[in-house]
């Protein structure tokens, strides 16, 4: 390994994202749909273009697995497959928290950069779900999260969360027209995005006459399956000064925070606590870390 630099700071210097639910002019096969590795690759190639650098200047990577073509190692399979690995002075990790993983991933890549000696770290994630059937979907995603201490009915993340929500309903008031106002709203923000799935906002009273998936949480409460891929290049001060690029390019990371929770909730309501539950502690670390508090923040993401 070459010796480790400390960088002045990181930053986010390109990005790449695939059409969601691409396809092939080709007639309507399994074999016409893009691959999770496709799409990884193609995402991590306009990621490459938009920063203005190339594949040889790439000497971290981090990916997150996909549900539909897991791979073991799927850091290594993806490099191998783009020819990043074999190499010298290379370090590629698989990261897997969840619909936490890019935000695990970027800042594992921030650490990459500050204490490992690396300058550019791509973290890419990908999936081609739309294209199970219902029924094979709710068995992949159904065996991740699947304990028998659980006692979850399929479907089983769904089924995690509604346990929640009751506990919250049970405990703080909370009522179930509160809780639909959630995906009700965030409707209302997807519908600006271009790249949107979901164009007409849904009010709270499609959300609640919907078809439910568990007690107290109706299908347009779930994720939406859609294929897609997602990259992010992150590099130092030291490669922006080496490639000749603006020193102000992109933003820098000025912050993050990790906590982790059990992966399932007790099967009793009136067992949950608050301990479970690490959005908070991630949040007070991410604030620290940056020396800014929520009146600083301009927009905030979930």
């Amino acid at each position: 390994m070459p010796p480790i630099r400390i960088p002045r700071s990181v930053r986010i210097i390109g990005t790449g994202i695939t059409p969601l639910n691409p396809r092939t002019p080709s007639a309507l096969h399994a074999s016409s749909n893009p691959t999770p590795t496709v799409l990884m690759q193609q995402a991590l190639r306009f990621a490459l273009d938009n920063a203005g650098v190339s594949l040889k200047d790439l000497n971290g990577l981090i990916a997150v697995p996909s549900l539909a073509d897991t791979h073991f190692m799927e850091a290594h399979y993806l490099a191998t497959q783009i020819g990043m690995l074999p190499g010298r002075s290379k370090i590629v990790r698989t990261m897997d928290t969840g619909g936490a993983g890019p935000v695990t991933g970027l800042l594992e890549a921030k650490r990459m950069i500050m204490h490992e000696g690396v300058d550019l770290v791509a973290v890419v994630a990908g999936d081609a779900v739309k294209n199970l059937t219902g029924e094979e979907f709710l068995k992949r995603a159904d065996q991740t999260c699947n304990h028998p201490e659980a006692g979850l009915k399929s479907p089983v993340i769904p089924s995690g969360y509604d346990r929640i929500a009751q506990y919250q309903m049970k405990n703080f008031g909370i009522t179930r027209e509160q809780l639909a106002s959630c995906s009700a709203l965030m409707s209302i923000m997807a519908s600006r995005h271009p790249s949107a799935l979901t164009r007409v906002p849904r009010t709270i009273e499609d959300i609640l006459s919907a078809r439910h998936v568990a007690p107290v949480t109706s299908v347009l409460e779930c994720a939406r399956r859609a294929d897609g891929g997602a990259a992010i290049l992150l590099a130092s001060s030291s490669f922006l000064e080496r490639k000749g690029l603006a020193r102000d390019t992109g933003v820098v990371v000025s912050g993050g925070g990790e906590a982790a929770g059990p992966l399932f909730p007790p099967k009793d309501i009136a067992h949950i606590s608050e301990d479970m539950f690490s959005c908070e502690e991630a949040a007070g670390v991410a604030y620290e870390e940056a020396q800014v508090g929520p009146n600083d923040i301009d927009f905030f993401g979930l």
